[in-house]
């Protein structure tokens, strides 16, 4: 197994993490304090790769989490 392909693995694995985590049910309480995880992992990935990845993945990734959320489009 290459070095690209278990870096890849790793992206798809923590991308998947944080679309569980962006599911996960809160309180109310701290409701409005939940972060924006997909974006957040998007962020380290682009910045750790030190080149940013094609914005159509991102885009796909974006309509993903709004149909999972149920926010409008």
């Amino acid at each position: 197994m290459s070095q690209r392909t278990g870096e890849n693995r790793l992206v798809v694995l923590s991308v998947a993490a944080a679309l569980l985590l962006t599911l996960m049910p809160l309180p109310e309480v701290i409701q409005s304090l939940r972060p924006h995880w997909v974006a957040l992992v998007m962020i380290y990935w682009h910045l750790e790769g030190g080149r940013l990845r094609t914005m159509g993945g991102a885009f796909v990734l974006g309509l993903l989490l709004d149909v999972m959320t149920g926010t409008l489009l």
